[in-house]
């Protein structure tokens, strides 16, 4: 009987053990790594459900200080120093998750209103962020926006 239990509690442990896991890490995609240009920005708005005009930003610049840089670890920055010859703003700092084709950042930022966005990198240059966000005005309007972020490398 001693033998059975003592076999019992090995079996226990044994079973235990294997049923443990590893927490899944956030698989970070190589072709988001590094400094990726905002080339577009586009937001749609619609107010009580009524479509209004895009507002689209171009920018062609290569030598732009507007940018997001993804870093494997995790972790990035967000430039917006549009003019940095009128003011200089340093670049914000954020962490990151990657799940499947969403995107979680640490905080809103000052370009995305929103924390999980979508994207795809349809080419190796080539980064799409998506976002969207809906909130009540004063006034009690519903607006839903949707942000789209055109980057390339």
């Amino acid at each position: 009987m001693k033998t059975f239990y003592s076999l019992s509690i090995i079996v226990f442990l044994v079973f235990s053990v294997s049923s443990c896991k590893k927490d899944a890490k956030s698989q970070m995609p190589v072709a988001l790594l590094g400094k990726w240009y905002i080339r577009q920005y586009t937001i749609t708005t619609t107010t009580n459900d009524i479509a209004g005009s895009p507002y689209v930003y171009f920018s062609s610049d290569t030598g732009t200080n507007v940018y997001y840089q993804f870093n494997g670890d995790g972790t990035g920055f967000e430039n917006n120093n549009f003019d940095p010859a009128y003011i200089s703003i340093p670049p914000a700092k954020f962490n990151y998750k990657v799940s499947g084709s969403n995107i979680t950042f640490s905080q809103v930022s000052a370009t995305l209103q929103s924390a999980t966005c979508s994207f795809e990198i349809p080419t190796s240059t080539t980064l799409i962020i998506r976002s969207s966000y809906k909130y009540t005005d004063s006034f009690g309007n519903v607006i839903n926006s949707l942000q789209v972020l055109n980057l390339d490398k």
